[in-house]
């Protein structure tokens, strides 16, 4: 009898691990390494051991710091069905992504359940610390479920290692074959702009050969450019250093001022509305002669209606602010702080930079001259301020602005 019933006890051991309600999570890797900004898809697969059906099902998917979250969700292959849920950001700077209200999970048949992130490491965390090589990031997949009466669970972890050295999603290649030859001699800028309101953008090419015309190239609509080679816009001949396009006139379209070197006034272009320009020589600013390089639009008061800025290269010659009035006219502000300040400017870059709604301006000098800022203080007024960026720069041409690391804020590139 003894026997018999250590038979029934094994027998019941026996059954109860293979027919048990239990729930675990595979994964066709736990360590992934990974390029900076590479998508990384993360998938777990949910295996369901059991007789019983699985309810009350929640699923928490928590990010370690550094890592954005493109998409997460549970997702019912028999089904086709897809859950969200939603993101936190907790305590400790780790984001979670928490589902609930699931549909039951069904043990018996051909069903298959997973759950999905979608993922990318940058190279920069919200310190703006820089990521070290093979930084070592964790994702942890947890879910628990009810079944037969009794609680179930898993939570596994992937790890992914970032390589900072494959920068190949932030690179860009070269793609040769849409156009024909440029024809370009000496071109220091070129815009991207739809100066035809085809939706599609052209390129205009300064040039700073004098005898040489700026270039205009139509775009197509099929990658490929043609060039335009007639019209004001690409007949006048100057040392052409920069351009800025912008719809100053509020008529729906672009038009150009082109910055000129060599003792030349700037050129202005008001566009026609039919891809065609109109040379403007009575703007009071195309009647000054300077060592133009640098030209932008801007509204500096937010009055709605645009400033233009210029910058002189010669330091013996200031840096001009234009506003025009309700009637059209343009006068040249000479009280205002950044048309008092000289040096070889070559550049300059606006930018709301501290979220104040007031655009900021960046000025880059060359031949050994240091860059300087100007805080838009409110009424078109601005006040210059001197931090890290003002401490460098000497030989600048460039810069731009943007948010790299997707942090809410501008991070400032400059050349």
């Amino acid at each position: 009898m003894i026997r018999n019933l250590l038979l029934f006890i094994n027998f019941f051991i026996f059954t109860s691990a293979i027919y048990g309600q239990s729930i675990s999570q595979e994964f066709s890797s736990r360590s992934i390494v990974t390029g900076v900004k590479e998508q990384v898809n993360l998938v777990s697969e949910i295996k369901l051991t059991g007789k019983e059906d699985f309810k009350n099902t929640a699923v928490v998917v928590e990010f370690e710091k550094g890592i954005s979250v493109t998409d997460c969700y549970f997702y019912d292959e028999k089904k086709e069905d897809k859950f969200y849920g939603q993101l936190s950001v907790l305590p400790n700077g780790n984001s979670s992504y928490s589902i609930s209200n699931l549909a039951d999970m069904k043990s018996k048949g051909n069903n298959k359940y997973f759950i999905v992130s979608v993922v990318s490491i940058g190279l920069f965390d919200d310190d703006e610390i820089l990521y070290d090589d093979n930084s070592v990031f964790n994702v942890s997949f947890s879910i628990r479920s009810r079944s037969d009466n009794k609680n179930v669970s898993s939570s596994e972890d992937v790890r992914l290692i970032l390589d900072v050295d494959d920068l190949s999603n932030l690179l860009f290649s070269a793609k040769e074959s849409i156009t024909n030859d440029f024809n370009l001699t000496n071109s220091w800028t070129v815009s991207a702009i739809d100066y035809d309101n085809d939706n599609d953008d052209d390129l205009f090419f300064t040039d700073a050969t004098l005898t040489q015309p700026n270039r205009l190239y139509n775009n197509n609509g099929d990658g490929t450019f043609e060039e335009v080679k007639s019209g004001v816009l690409v007949e006048d001949i100057a040392k052409s250093m920069s351009s800025a396009w912008a719809d100053f006139d509020n008529d729906g379209d672009l038009d150009v001022v082109i910055a000129n070197s060599s003792m030349l006034p700037c050129t202005f272009f008001v566009n026609n509305g039919d891809g065609s320009f109109v040379k403007n020589t009575k703007a009071s600013f195309t009647k000054n002669v300077g060592y133009y390089h640098h030209v932008s639009w801007v509204d500096v008061d937010n009055d709605g209606k645009l400033e233009l800025y210029l910058g002189n290269y010669l330091p013996s010659r200031f840096n001009e602010l234009w506003r025009q009035d309700d009637n059209g006219n343009w006068s040249l502000e000479l009280d205002n702080v950044i048309s008092q300040a000289v040096g070889s400017s070559v550049g300059g870059t606006w930018c709301d930079y501290d979220g104040d709604g007031y655009q900021d301006l960046l000025l880059l000098n060359n031949n050994g001259g240091s860059n300087r800022m100007y805080h838009n203080i409110g009424n078109g007024e601005f006040e210059e301020v001197f931090n890290e960026v003002t401490n460098h720069g000497g030989y600048s041409v460039s810069s731009t602005w943007g948010d790299i690391d997707n942090d809410g804020d501008f991070d400032l590139f400059i050349e």
